[in-house]
């Protein structure tokens, strides 16, 4: 069951970068640190006195390679939450409980690392590596960290183009306080998410995108509807030539993005009744929290232009 492969870990591959953003990326809390031990330790776990078993093999590798990437002689922590597990699960997950975050990411990633490539060598063990990996991804979500496991390694969430360059950017084109609760709706559609509410998070969402154009109908004297939704608003927009008239071709598509995307995906899922939140893919809610992004960047900047 030795591992071969050369592993780089989390900060090899990536420089700790500070960042604004909704979520957190280099302060690794005791209370996420506490939960991932619980999930974790839980995969390979089948430990028998005085026997050597694969989970044994498993753990004194572990053990051997955190040592050689943190640069450490010995394990020389304690801690007595940990008494029941086996001692070299002990002293790693001890040393994680101590060390500083950035050497904590790394922990994360390296343990990740190895669980993933030993629970495909042995089979029995890949759907309770599975189920970790999803509850350690939900735990993420719900402590504000910006970190998903994707197959065998750690990421960080703003590596996707989209977040960094559209969802901040929302985000920060909101603090005028015209828009403040066209903010607070869409930074709510983000807690949903991270929660899980996935009904709630595609309602906020769409909340937040009606809101945004709402505001702008205010600020320019569009004449609108307390209570229009999102279609007459995008078709009032046009027809004042918010989209400029000379682009209002290559602007079609955007309106029919705009009209069937957002609104829609909240008026089938999230608008009317209840619904099982299961049945709503975690990848469309992403998809509907982008696109939501993406389109208030871009009335946002329109609406500064022409003001």
């Amino acid at each position: 069951m030795v591992i071969l492969t050369v592993f780089e870990v989390y900060s090899r591959r990536h420089g700790i970068v500070e960042s604004s953003d909704i979520y957190e990326y280099d302060e690794i809390p005791i209370a996420f640190r506490n939960q991932f031990i619980n999930i974790i330790t839980k995969v390979f776990s089948d430990f028998e006195y005085r026997q050597i078993t694969k989970s044994s093999i498993f753990w004194k590798e572990v053990a051997e390679e955190v040592k050689v990437e943190m640069g450490l002689l010995n394990y020389t922590v304690a801690n007595p939450g940990l008494s029941d597990l086996p001692n070299t699960v002990q002293w790693v997950m001890a040393y994680f409980l101590e060390c500083g975050d950035r050497e904590a990411i790394d922990i994360i990633d390296l343990l990740v690392h190895f669980h993933y490539n030993c629970a495909h060598k042995h089979i029995e063990y890949k759907d309770k590596c599975s189920i970790a990996f999803d509850k350690i991804n939900q735990k993420f979500k719900q402590n504000s960290l910006g970190y998903e496991i994707v197959n065998n390694q750690l990421i960080r969430i703003d590596n996707q183009f989209i977040h960094s360059e559209v969802v901040i950017g929302a985000i920060n084109l909101l603090v005028e306080e015209s828009f403040t609760s066209v903010s607070d709706e869409f930074l709510k559609a983000h807690e949903h998410y991270k929660e899980g509410n996935y009904k709630d998070s595609i309602v906020s969402c769409g909340r937040a995108f009606e809101s945004v154009m709402k505001v702008i109908c205010k600020e320019l004297n569009y004449p609108y509807k307390p209570n229009d939704t999102a279609s007459p608003l995008i078709s009032l927009l046009l027809k004042n030539e918010f989209i400029p008239l000379y682009l209002q071709n290559q602007f079609t598509g955007l309106n029919n993005t705009l009209v069937n995307s957002v609104p829609t995906l909240r008026n089938k899922n999230g608008g009317h009744g209840d619904i099982d939140v299961n049945v709503i893919p975690d990848s469309i809610v992403r998809y509907t929290l982008n696109l939501c992004a993406t389109n208030i960047v871009f009335l946002v900047e329109r609406f500064n232009e022409i003001r």
